[in-house]
């Protein structure tokens, strides 16, 4: 079955579509990662201030930052992936896009 012109359209919306949906979700997360984090730093700066420095908050605040760092690791690293994704989405797109409509590349290039 060969593919219409309308269908090469239909596709290139649609991707353009997952891209802005990559792009907008790995925002979202990372704003919800930092989020975590100065919650998760302003408990730990609570708990100082409330029982002083002692060994129930150094064991607090250990536990805590290391649920930080490996908070901030995580949501980093699916950033990274979903931005990589949407960037290679724009490649494709752009492909797509040269094709279905070859005078666009002396106008964009």
């Amino acid at each position: 079955m060969k593919r219409t012109k309308q269908d090469r359209q239909f596709w290139i919306q649609f991707d353009l579509a997952n891209r802005d949906f990559l792009s907008n979700t790995s925002a979202l997360m990372l704003s919800y990662g930092i989020a975590l984090i100065s919650l998760l730093i302003s408990v730990i700066a609570v708990i100082i201030a409330m029982k002083g420095p002692s060994a129930y908050t150094t064991t607090i605040v250990v536990v805590l930052a290391a649920i930080a760092i490996i908070a901030a690791w995580w949501f980093s690293i699916k950033v990274k992936r979903m931005i990589v994704g949407a960037r290679e989405i724009n490649e494709q797109l752009q492909k797509e896009l040269f094709e279905l409509y070859p005078e666009y590349r002396k106008r964009i290039h």
